[in-house]
């Protein structure tokens, strides 16, 4: 209080700089609500029991979500080789390289890619893996190193869901055949 008042030329700089502190105030909140509606739907992935894997654009290992880390940590069919994704048995292997390859070179152009699926055959009397390997959409800031391109999905069907028929069916209206259904869908059957 005991300073003097602006005089014009302090006003004309708060005035310059007003708009960019509202843009910046902006920007907060808006990430701020993005980080709660991922962290909304990677909690919904995870209650489907799908393991998530980011890559960026050099199909490097940018996050996993605890399914899947769990998964990567069994290395039972699908594992990491450094900071890279690997499928035991060669031509498997081959294919999920292939897809992630494919799909990080028209996220690079943007270009649409299609959806990639891969069945991934694990060792002993376990049910193959369902691996689905899509795009991240791009936005217009996601230019540079480490930015999201591909997203692999991955469903085992020997995880126990998490959704009960009973709850499913509740919440979504379903008939016991309807939820079962569904749970085996979510699960990659």
């Amino acid at each position: 209080r005991s300073e003097p008042r602006f005089n014009n030329r302090q006003r004309a700089l708060l005035e310059t700089i007003t708009p960019h502190l509202q843009r910046a105030i902006q920007i907060y909140a808006q990430l701020n609500r993005t980080r709660s509606e991922r962290d909304l739907y990677a909690g919904a992935v995870d209650q489907l029991s799908v393991a998530t894997i980011i890559l960026d654009e050099q199909a490097r290992l940018l996050n996993t979500n605890a399914i899947a880390k769990a998964m990567l940590e069994q290395a039972d069919g699908i594992s990491l080789r450094g900071e890279y994704l690997h499928i035991s048995g060669r031509d498997t292997n081959s294919r999920l390289q292939s897809a992630v390859k494919t799909i990080i070179a028209a996220q690079q152009k943007r270009e649409t890619s299609v959806v990639r699926a891969l069945s991934v055959p694990r060792s002993g009397n376990r049910s193959d893996l369902g691996l689905v390997v899509q795009p991240v959409p791009a936005s217009q800031w996601s230019e540079g190193q480490s930015s999201p391109c591909a997203a692999i999905f991955i469903s085992d069907p020997d995880l126990q869901e998490r959704a009960s028929q009973e709850v499913l069916g509740e919440i979504l209206g379903l008939t016991p055949a309807e939820a079962n259904l569904a749970i085996l869908l979510a699960r990659g059957l």
